[in-house]
């Protein structure tokens, strides 16, 4: 087993160091210097000075200083050198562990804490405009009116004479008026609903919004940031993450508009609507 000295010097040696070398960088005499790979204690100054040269000496090398101080206690023969190192090294080892098992308990509660606030903050609006677009879609409203009874004659609606359903013309008193024939009814204009569109923002991304093309959004939007756009014929969105955006569309919820971190452009206009053709 080589000694602590032999030690000092292969590795020195084998890293194609000179003394002069490490004397220069460390501002140790190489007579000390070689002192230490000598074990010539006795020259040496002693106490925490011959510590000090170890260290440079390792540190300078690009050895583990603290295990070539040990060496040097054991050599030594100085309790004094080795037990401070091994108390220390203990030291650090049981800080390096409660620092560890910290950082550890507060990423968990950061991880849960930001769930737990995601949850209550979107889960009750998305899952809520979900139901509500499920419930809307099974429910068929009936805009003609059924005749209370069976076999009426075709053309009544099963109504009173001063309850009948007449033609836009007779109702608004137009001059020229005429009855609609038995059994016809006239054909009311289509009207434009107005595009209401709702952004919930799930994480951090740029929106762009036009409507009508009039730029309404340009900007980094956050949760729980929540924008309400409107137009009459259409709107443009434009999302730098397509999956930190939850649209709403006159109360329907619309599909994802794509994948995390994707950036996804949506045009939007009357068609986009349920009920128009």
């Amino acid at each position: 087993m080589t000694s602590f000295g032999e030690n000092l010097r292969r590795e020195r040696e084998m890293r194609g160091v000179a003394l002069e070398e490490i004397a220069a960088a460390t501002k140790i005499s190489v007579r000390f210097l070689e002192s230490l790979e000598k074990e010539a204690f006795d020259r040496l100054p002693g106490g925490i000075f011959n510590r000090g040269f170890v260290r440079a000496y390792a540190r300078y090398l690009g050895l583990d200083e603290d295990k070539f101080l040990a060496d040097y206690g054991l050599v030594h023969h100085d309790e004094h050198d080795v037990k401070p190192i091994l108390e220390a090294d203990a030291r650090s080892a049981r800080i390096q562990l409660i620092l560890f098992a910290v950082a550890c308990v507060l990423v968990i509660a950061g991880i849960a804490w930001g769930g737990l606030h995601l949850a209550r903050r979107y889960g009750p609006t998305v899952l809520g405009r979900l139901t509500r677009s499920t419930d809307t879609q099974a429910v068929i409203p009936s805009s003609v009116p059924v005749s209370s009874q069976a076999g009426s004659a075709p053309g009544s609606s099963g109504l009173p004479a001063s309850a009948e359903i007449r033609p836009p013309e007779q109702v608004q008193g137009l001059p020229g008026a005429a009855p609609a024939p038995a059994g016809q009814t006239s054909a009311a204009a289509p009207t434009l609903t107005e595009l209401d569109l709702q952004i919930d923002v799930l994480g951090e991304t740029r929106v762009t919004v036009t409507a009508d093309g009039v730029r309404q959004i340009d900007r980094l939007l956050r949760p729980p940031d929540s924008r309400r756009v409107k137009a009459k014929d259409i709107i443009e969105l434009k999302s730098s993450d397509a999956s930190a955006v939850v649209l709403t569309l006159n109360g329907e919820t619309l599909p994802p508009l794509g994948r995390p971190g994707e950036s996804r452009s949506l045009t939007l206009t009357q068609k986009d609507l349920k009920g128009n053709p």
